[in-house]
């Protein structure tokens, strides 16, 4: 299946496997978790993210020039490989520039489709690239830049500074692409890139794809779902795998619109999440009430710092 099963990143191990649907996840040593659902990785990625988020809506309405998308968590690049592999099937083809661009826009109309993710391990985004090769076999992308196409930079803020992918690139005569890979915490990059680039457009959606609450607890706290309302376009679709009781409250607390949905495989329900009411509709009252008189806590910051340190001396250590 693979040239190589395994390889050592900043946060330990990381082991290939096979799912059923055919695609591979990995294996974190360090949160002891796999990226995906092992019923099917791109098939989760796709009913989770693609599906959840109503991707089309952003290339179907032709008021909108413009759109941004957050993929919290990049891994191995299977949330951008779902992307790519829509926009090829359904957007990308003949027919749909016949039929939408060359009836409906003008020839001169361009979307700008605006990419964002992190990554705290830099090795994993460094194996990739290194082993471009490899990654072909799995979640390369097709259309939409490849990450050895992606140019390494640096932002220094303060006394500090990030390490950072950016590419841009025109897919088709009618769509450029901007993606931004951030190296490092989440929650210590996110926010000062977006201060020294306040010209890039909020966010209409949100691949909320972090490891599970209890092994990632720090980018489930309603401090983090705060941050990201702020960052957020008034028609942002926040989705994600969970449907875990406490962070739905951390989104509820965080002034969120929280929705239940039908998740992927063996799972009962997934979560939604809108600014908005109108977008797809108010909060069940069932669901507020049972979100409200739950004895389960909101995740907060202030009880993650053991976590945090953990980790942190995890990654200096090697």
């Amino acid at each position: 299946m693979n040239d190589q099963n395994s390889f050592k990143g900043k946060l330990g191990n990381y082991s290939f496997i096979e799912t059923l649907d055919g695609s591979v996840t990995l294996h974190s040593d360090f949160f002891d978790e796999n990226f995906h659902n092992l019923k099917g990785a791109y098939e989760e990625t796709f009913f989770t993210y693609i599906n959840g988020s109503k991707l089309s809506r952003m290339f179907e309405d032709q008021n909108l020039a413009s759109f941004s998308l957050l993929e919290v968590g990049f891994g191995m690049g299977l949330g951008l490989y779902a992307v790519d592999k829509y926009l090829n099937d359904k957007y990308l083809n003949d027919k749909y520039l016949n039929d939408k661009f060359l009836n409906d826009r003008p020839l001169s109309q361009k979307i700008h489709f605006h990419f964002v993710s992190f990554e705290i391990d830099g090795e994993l985004i460094s194996w990739q690239i290194e082993n471009d090769q490899q990654m072909k076999n799995h979640y390369s992308p097709t259309s939409l830049p490849k990450l050895s196409e992606w140019h390494k930079e640096e932002l220094k803020i303060q006394n500090e500074s990030f390490v950072f992918y950016k590419v841009e690139k025109e897919i088709s005569p009618h769509l450029v692409f901007s993606g931004i890979l951030l190296i490092g915490d989440g929650r210590k990059v996110l926010q000062p890139w977006f201060r020294q680039n306040s010209s890039w457009p909020k966010f209409h959606a949100i691949f909320q794809d972090a490891f599970s609450p209890k092994k990632n607890p720090d980018l489930w706290t309603v401090e983090w779902f705060k941050e990201l309302y702020q960052l957020s376009a008034k028609e942002v679709i926040l989705s994600t795998y969970s449907s875990a009781t406490a962070i739905r409250r951390s989104m509820f607390e965080a002034k969120w619109n929280v929705l239940n949905q039908k998740a992927f495989a063996h799972k009962k329900a997934m979560t939604v999440a809108t600014i908005d009411e109108l977008t797809l509709g108010p909060m069940s009252e069932d669901l507020k009430l049972k979100i409200e008189n739950t004895p389960i806590p909101a995740y907060r910051d202030q009880d993650q710092s053991e976590f945090v340190k953990a980790r942190d001396k995890k990654m200096q250590s090697n």
